[in-house]
């Protein structure tokens, strides 16, 4: 077996091959699009789109492997021909050609520069900002806030302020502990239309808070606050003993 036929079937295999990692993204991409929370479905997102990019690169290997076949077989040295000698052609006096004239450049003609348009001024974009972490809360104020807090069945708040919010935007707070996500705490919501949620309109301060149905365990946690899938901040605290 020659190399160029290896090389075809390496390049059907490929092709052939790819449909494994396409099948292995349609549950990722279905995933993505009906898992409760923001996090599993972003990383449902992530993982479909890694088996497409394999899928992908298997593809074009195989459509590389079979465009360089046909070149490297005619680019193999094939037994050359005997000469036969030939008679020389008879000499051809050249006709006389008129010589061009020339003619005259075309003159450009100065056109206007168009003026600018106005443009529309762009309203500030939508931000959400952290201000504090506690373990209780007065008035709507932190009390004793810091990042460090003691095991126990006993919230967390998280104290933020945003600016140029507006109804419908999906926001979303991702809890970790320990790199791995925690459900019961993660949440999406449309901003000023999700009944569990009271604050709303463009500026303000607020917050969110999580209570874990075991309690708070020792750990390294953290929070990440997004707005249509934009990160707004990451904030860390940890639980010791």
């Amino acid at each position: 077996m020659s190399a160029i036929t290896c090389l075809r079937w390496i390049a059907y295999a490929l092709l052939i091959g790819s449909a494994i990692p396409a099948g292995l993204s349609i549950p990722r991409f279905v995933k993505s699009r009906r898992a409760k929370y923001y996090g599993i479905r972003r990383e449902a997102l992530q993982q479909a789109m890694r088996w497409l990019l394999i899928m992908g690169v298997m593809q074009v290997v195989a459509i590389l492997l079979l465009v360089v076949c046909p070149i490297l077989q005619s680019s193999a040295p094939t037994p050359e021909a005997t000469a036969t000698p030939t008679e020389p052609p008879a000499e051809t006096v050249p006709s006389p050609t008129t010589r061009p004239r020339p003619t005259a450049a075309p003159t450009a003609v100065p056109t206007k520069t168009p003026s600018p348009t106005p443009t529309a001024t762009a309203e500030p974009e939508a931000r959400i900002t952290f201000r504090a972490l506690s373990t209780d809360v007065s008035g709507g104020r932190p009390v004793d806030p810091g990042d460090t807090f003691p095991p126990g069945d006993h919230r967390v708040y998280v104290f933020f302020r945003y600016e140029g919010m507006q109804n419908g935007l999906e926001t979303a707070a991702d809890w970790y502990k320990d790199g791995e996500a925690i459900d019961f705490c993660s949440d999406t919501w449309a901003w000023g239309q999700d009944e569990d949620y009271g604050f709303g309109g463009a500026t303000g301060a607020s917050l969110i808070y999580c209570r874990p149905p075991g309690g708070w365990e020792p750990g390294h946690y953290e929070i990440r606050f997004l707005i249509e899938e934009r990160l707004q901040f990451i904030v860390e605290f940890a639980i010791t003993e």
